[in-house]
């Protein structure tokens, strides 16, 4: 890896920006609902996405500020999603079942990387073909995240 290549630089950029606002997420998860700030946050993210993967080759600032935002608000859905899914559970059984989520979201990471590698291709010229397409799908998840996340309820 090449310190300084776009790919170091829209990884650090989103890690340096989920640091702050991961804690203030949860603070607004804890003050207005979980729900609510989740909604927020998908529809947010969505945005991004959109704009992500139907705007075409950007300048470097123009990427890492929506990679930015991307990683502040696609990663800030954890806070309150991680929360209402702890509660899912009795307290007995918390450490298997979020175990048992961590290899879930592991499972969904390789086969949405797989699905996502079925989409995209590369066009001539090294274009990428087809990554509107992919956003739309990520679209699509993250709406019908929204139906997941009403449809849990606390076990306390």
């Amino acid at each position: 890896m090449v310190y300084g290549s776009p790919l170091f630089l829209i990884y650090l950029t989103g890690g340096v920006v989920t640091i702050f606002t991961g804690p203030w997420i949860g603070r607004l998860a804890d003050a207005h609902g979980r729900f609510h700030i989740y909604a927020c946050l998908v529809g947010a993210a969505c945005a991004v996405i959109f704009l992500l993967t139907h705007s075409g080759p950007q300048p470097l600032w123009q990427t890492l500020l929506l990679a930015a935002c991307f990683f502040a608000f696609a990663s800030g859905r954890f806070v309150p999603g991680q929360a209402v899914i702890s509660l899912a559970v009795p307290p007995a059984r918390r450490g298997a079942f979020m175990s048992l989520i961590a290899c879930s979201r592991d499972l969904a990471a390789g086969l949405t990387a797989t699905f996502g590698g079925m989409i995209v291709a590369e066009g001539p010229g090294g274009r990428i073909l087809h990554f509107d397409r992919l956003g739309w799908c990520a679209i699509a998840v993250s709406i019908g995240s929204l139906w997941l996340f009403r449809s849990l309820q606390s076990a306390e």
